[in-house]
């Protein structure tokens, strides 16, 4: 007779915030071990990183009750006031305006997956592209349409309504492995 053992459970202490955050990326009628799972193996595959960094694992602390950490350089967008709010891995990122808030969020997967945004530079949404590494491949070859630039040294254009918002950030998820309205949402 063949008896299967189930898996070793282990009990950890976690807070709400966290628990909320976990609820919040479920598809379905999925448990909150299978999140966790998903949002573990998004982070294995994701570039080398600290653990640290990665966002899903670790709720946003605000700027001025952050502790110092010195071996982080991390730009992850941990503030969600603004007018806009996406949310990235169940992290809810922020703007005032839409283009600044594609901004954010290519910011964020740039640290988690560089090449998710090289992939990204690739794809065109019709006429212009989503980023580029020169402001003026953003448009092609318009000028006169104003830019953004990411932290990350990415351009991107600053003049995307919510449509363009939502094709831009389907494409990233494209780009990247991840799935539009469960890993990167909008509205959060």
């Amino acid at each position: 007779m063949n008896v299967i053992q189930p898996s070793p459970t282990i009990l950890v202490t976690l807070r709400e915030s966290t628990v909320a955050m976990l609820m919040a990326l479920r598809s379905g009628d999925e448990t909150l071990d299978a999140v966790t799972a998903r949002c573990a193996d998004l982070a294995r595959n994701a570039a080398p990183i600290e653990k640290a960094h990665v966002p899903a694992l670790a709720p946003p602390v605000p700027a001025s009750i952050a502790p110092p950490v010195a071996s982080t350089t991390s730009t992850w967008p941990n503030s969600i006031s603004g007018t806009y709010v996406a949310s990235v891995l169940g992290v809810p990122v922020g703007a005032d305006t839409l283009g600044a808030l594609l901004r954010n969020v290519v910011d964020a997967i740039h640290e988690l997956d560089p090449a998710a945004i090289e992939r990204l530079s690739e794809m065109k949404a019709r006429i212009r592209r989503y980023v580029a590494r020169e402001r003026e491949q953003v448009h092609g070859g318009r000028g006169d349409l104003s830019v953004l630039q990411t932290r990350s040294g990415w351009w991107i254009s600053a003049n995307i309504g919510e449509q363009d918002l939502v094709r831009s950030l389907t494409a990233l998820c494209r780009a990247s492995g991840l799935r539009y309205g469960h890993d990167i949402r909008f509205p959060a």
